[in-house]
């Protein structure tokens, strides 16, 4: 039995308490584990943690299911502290990540990114 995520669409923008699987952010055909993945992104946004002076460590895991353009349309929690976990959505729904070709055309993929608590910043 599946544990409820927390699935933030993208397209949709609103967060909802519900199965990834239910809103189509199941993995892809293709997917890459959190090192592949790493390695597949062009462009990051800073993770601020707006309006939180506390110090939290540890890391947090998305699953991501970029589209054939690269940008990212579906990103669920897999673990981390909830107030991380909506810093890192807000700034991984900006990311944006290399296109994959896989026999001559551009498709869709999965997979998880494991963010490190380290790389949030403090505002200002």
């Amino acid at each position: 039995m599946r544990r409820a995520l927390l699935a933030v669409c993208a397209t949709v923008g609103t967060a909802l308490l519900l199965s990834p699987y239910l809103l189509g952010c199941d993995r892809q055909s293709v997917h890459f584990s959190a090192k592949q993945m790493s390695s597949l992104v062009v462009t990051r946004v800073p993770i601020v943690l707006q309006g939180h002076n506390v110090r939290i460590s540890g890391t947090i895991e998305l699953l991501v299911v970029v589209g054939t353009d690269g940008i990212p349309t579906c990103i669920s929690v897999v673990r981390g502290h909830p107030i991380l976990t909506s810093a890192a959505i807000d700034s991984v729904k900006n990311w944006r990540f290399r296109a994959y070709r896989r026999n001559r055309s551009f498709v869709s993929y999965s997979g998880s990114l494991v963010i490190d608590a380290k790389e949030f910043v403090a505002p200002g």
